[in-house]
């Protein structure tokens, strides 16, 4: 045998001797990269800045609704629009500090129920949010171009109903998608799949979502300027 094909032997012997250490070795890179990222990404959410300014925001979403309901001077129909807000903006803050925790911790066992009443939470406060403000604004609008024309209270609670019930209803597709993964390296294990196995079904979804939470809201309001 010639030197090349012994020199070839040795080196093939040493690569495959070495390459389980190497494959460990960059595994180890690897989740070692994860857990940094990981560690890294969450951490300004929890700070104590960030959860000092949660605490007052939420404590003042607290005071104005205590206003409105206790008080016979503040309990008007246009405010009943503003408790409302208050209402919605401190779930939106809970959803917050919760869904964090929930991405750093294990805070409880996940199942197939509890994931799905876990992702309906997490996404009920973006139409609440948004179609509370435009309520809010429309009432606004039309005060302005015409201030003795108030609102009753009826008409009042039958939009925040709306609000509500319209929040409510788009969560019953998101409750569809959702699943449970205990294979997941994730605290959080609860992910999304395609709605009834359908891109098609997703992007009908999707664009329904866009058009009752952003367009219409928005070119109703428009429209009434």
């Amino acid at each position: 045998m010639s030197n090349s094909g012994l020199d070839f032997q040795i080196k093939q012997s040493q690569y495959f001797e070495e390459e389980p250490n190497n494959s460990i070795i960059s595994n180890v890179t690897i989740i070692e990269s994860q857990v940094i990222i990981k560690g890294d990404y969450y951490p300004w959410l929890l700070s104590f800045p960030l959860l000092l300014f949660l605490l007052v925001c939420t404590c003042a979403n607290a005071i104005i609704f205590v206003f409105v309901f206790a008080s016979k001077t503040y309990r008007s129909p246009a405010n009943y629009l503003l408790a409302n807000l208050c209402l919605v903006s401190t779930i939106y803050i809970v959803n917050l500090v919760i869904f964090t925790l929930e991405k750093e911790y294990e805070l409880w066992s996940y199942g197939p129920w509890s994931c799905i009443a876990a992702s309906c939470f997490h996404r009920l406060p973006l139409p609440l949010m948004t179609l509370t403000i435009m309520t809010l604004s429309l009432d606004r609008s039309r005060i302005a171009r015409n201030p003795l024309n108030h609102p009753s209270k009826s008409s009042v609670m039958l939009q925040i109903f709306l609000v509500w019930s319209i929040s409510f209803a788009l969560m019953i597709p998101r409750a569809m998608i959702s699943h449970y993964d205990p294979d997941s390296l994730e605290t959080y294990k609860c992910k999304k799949s395609l709605l009834l196995n359908s891109r098609v079904a997703q992007a009908i979804y999707s664009t329904m979502n866009l058009l009752i939470i952003h367009v219409l809201p928005a070119a109703y309001l428009l429209k009434g300027k």
